[in-house]
């Protein structure tokens, strides 16, 4: 059997597309719905809150439940209807897809949260602060909610093809 190899010109249109679906898949809108991250982000404060109010007996229960939960949101994540109950649109949003990335210190700002909470919880583990992981959870929440898409796509971002990088190993 041979084969015919693509024109020059067919596999530059190829590779166009290719491409443009990356940044399609990239920039799209992958973010859950506002209730799944309100969900998640308040069940991240009482978990948190609940080892200072229930004491180290309930730790290990709370860290179990907890872990559940995620494995839950994990599995839900793989199956299409899953995906589809937790927000997840299968098509691609043109009006993102076409949006530029943000430039400038606004692409920093989630990340600068995250550095903040590190901050907070590693205080208060060092201090040995009263109701310090009430205050992490507080703030991991509201990371959570007001900034989870954007931390998203900064993290999706950090995976683009680009100027300087050479894409020899891809996964």
């Amino acid at each position: 059997m041979t084969r015919q190899r693509p024109t020059p010109d067919e596999a530059a249109r190829a590779l166009t597309q290719v491409g443009q679906r990356e940044e399609q898949a990239i920039n799209g809108g992958t973010s859950d719905a506002l209730w799944v991250r309100l969900v998640i982000g308040l069940l991240l404060f009482g978990s948190l809150a609940a080892r200072d109010f229930l004491g180290s007996d309930a730790n290990s229960w709370i860290s179990i439940g907890f872990a559940l939960l995620i494995v839950l949101y994990a599995i839900l994540l793989r199956t299409r209807r899953g995906s589809s109950a937790l927000g997840r649109s299968a098509r691609v949003d043109m009006r993102s897809a076409t949006a530029r990335n943000s430039t400038g210190y606004t692409q920093w700002v989630p990340f600068a949260i995250v550095v903040l909470a590190l901050a907070v919880g590693l205080t208060g583990a060092r201090l040995d602060l009263p109701y310090w992981h009430t205050a992490l959870g507080a703030v991991l929440a509201a990371i959570l909610i007001f900034f989870g898409p954007a931390l998203e796509r900064a993290l999706l971002s950090a995976g683009k093809r680009g100027p300087g990088k050479t894409d020899a190993a891809r996964p």
